[in-house]
């Protein structure tokens, strides 16, 4: 026999499985890898091209629906990005027989047009991409199709679109997956390592917690009420499950939401502790706590905490908060706003997402972002000392 047969029949003798246990297994992998939450990896895969010979050579039986499927999966994890694989899962997604394969067909599509919208530049352009990956999601979700990447990646789209409701949801529809996912968790193969099941956590309350942010200065600026839409938000995160006990403990005492949205922000940046991403990946949720405390308009705790950043590390939005703080407090004058200036004037142009930067700002603010990113600076002043606190 070929050793694909031999791998395949060691296999089915040493865990019981018939050859249609098999073959559901193989295609459990790809749906899952299609969906987004499990990508196909060499062990896996090699199971479902096993699987693929075996149909060829009579010695299993699948639907052409099954086989289109499961080589598409392959194709789409050796080439994701390749037309003819995008057109292969166009095909299944409009012709299948099973709604169901149909279903997660539109997922895949989704996670490719996610991929382009993020490459974007702007990142995220709801007409580079975004705007195909929240229809293909909601057509996923209309066959049934549910999965935590792709909640995650509406999300981000809908965020950066300014539906933030919306996106809001896309978030907390993550964390309920994911809790799901977590109690199913049991380290067999076909469950999802905890190590990204915890990055998918550090995701969602990253993009609920930002979310909210400009969620909260649009009610403020047209006139709504922080208590009535604190009790909506508060609706929707008490429907978190138990596993999520101690995050909904903090957010059931939150006064208003922003306090909401520090909450969200702070268990991401414990979970990326746990994960272990070092100061890259704590700061990378860290700073975004400054816009918070400039939407409290809590000048000095913001300019606390561009500073702590600053010291370990120059990152483009941290420098914003700094920037914007200094201001407030009118310390314009100052060797360190200057200082700061300059490190703005000499920082890449695309490391200031300023459509996305300006979400999270009030008006005024805005206004200010425009004439800090058009200052001249002069270069020698980037390597001042910082001044004191």
């Amino acid at each position: 026999p070929r050793e694909t047969d031999r791998a395949i029949a060691a296999a089915k003798l040493r865990e019981n499985l018939s050859f249609e246990e098999l073959v559901a297994t193989a295609m459990e992998f790809s749906k899952r890898s299609a969906a987004g939450d499990l990508r196909l990896n060499p062990s896996p895969s090699y199971l479902v091209e096993s699987v693929l010979d075996l149909t060829r050579s009579a010695a299993i039986t699948i639907t052409s629906d099954e086989a289109a499927f499961m080589e598409t999966a392959l194709s789409d994890w050796q080439q994701p990005n390749a037309d003819a694989t995008q057109r292969r899962w166009r095909t299944i997604a409009a012709t299948s027989d099973t709604s169901e394969l149909r279903g997660y067909a539109h997922a895949a599509l989704a996670h490719y047009h996610y991929r382009i919208a993020t490459n974007s530049s702007p990142r995220l352009g709801w007409n580079k991409g975004c705007r195909e990956t929240t229809e293909l999601v909601s057509q996923a979700h209309a066959l049934n199709v549910q999965s935590i990447s792709l909640n995650l990646a509406a999300g981000g789209c809908l965020r950066k679109s300014g539906r933030y409701e919306e996106a809001f949801h896309s978030f907390i529809d993550a964390l309920n997956l994911l809790a799901q996912e977590t109690e199913q968790a049991d380290g067999l193969d076909d469950t999802i390592p905890n190590n990204q099941l915890v990055k998918f956590r550090i995701d969602a309350s990253h993009g609920a917690g930002t979310t909210l942010v400009p969620f909260a200065i649009n009610l403020s600026e047209n006139g709504g009420t922080d208590p009535e839409n604190l009790d909506q938000i508060s609706a929707v995160t008490s429907q978190l499950p138990e596993r999520f006990t101690d995050l909904k403990t903090k957010i059931e005492a939150s006064t208003s939401i922003l306090q909401v949205s520090e909450n969200f922000m702070l268990d991401a940046v414990k979970r990326r502790g746990l994960r272990n991403e070092g100061e890259v990946g704590e700061f990378a949720t860290r700073e975004n706590l400054g816009y918070i405390y400039l939407a409290q308009k809590d000048w000095r705790k913001a300019l606390s905490l561009a500073r702590a950043i600053d010291k370990r590390m120059t990152r483009a939005w941290n420098l914003v908060v700094y920037a914007l703080a200094l201001h407030e407090l009118g310390l314009v004058e100052s060797d360190e706003y200057r200082r700061i200036q300059t490190k703005i004037a000499l920082m890449p142009s695309e490391q200031f997402d300023v459509d996305e930067i300006e979400k999270l700002l009030s008006k005024p603010q805005r206004a200010l972002l425009q004439l800090i990113l058009a200052a001249e600076t002069s270069p020698e002043q980037v390597d001042s000392p910082p001044a004191l606190p």
